[in-house]
């Protein structure tokens, strides 16, 4: 792990908006978890639960994944910036299908 700043792994994270952005995914990700998950179990969204559970659990691997790469190499990488991208996009659109009422509303 590479040591900047002050020499300590954390100074080099603190201002790392990869590891900002990591943070918030993952806390997001949270809350369509239990919001969605709320949703589907009281009827308000119907869907599938396997769908479900395939679709947050990949999306949970994700973006655990890209959290650990960057306590792993905190310097800026392009590729997990597009990845990390594609995840929001991703995650977004497939909280958006979720959260779809069956009466339109």
């Amino acid at each position: 792990m590479a040591m900047e700043n002050n020499g300590s792994a954390e100074g080099s994270l603190r201002g790392n908006n990869e590891f900002q952005s990591s943070i918030l995914r993952l806390v997001a990700w949270g809350i369509m978890v239990g919001f969605i998950g709320l949703g589907g179990d009281s009827g308000f969204f119907p869907f599938s639960w396997e769908e479900f559970s395939l679709y947050f659990g990949a999306h949970f691997i994700w973006f655990t994944a890209l959290f650990l790469h960057i306590i792993w190499k905190p310097r800026p990488i392009k590729y997990r910036q597009y990845l990390g991208a594609l995840s929001d996009v991703s995650g977004t659109s497939f909280a958006a299908r979720h959260g779809e009422r069956s009466d339109g509303a």
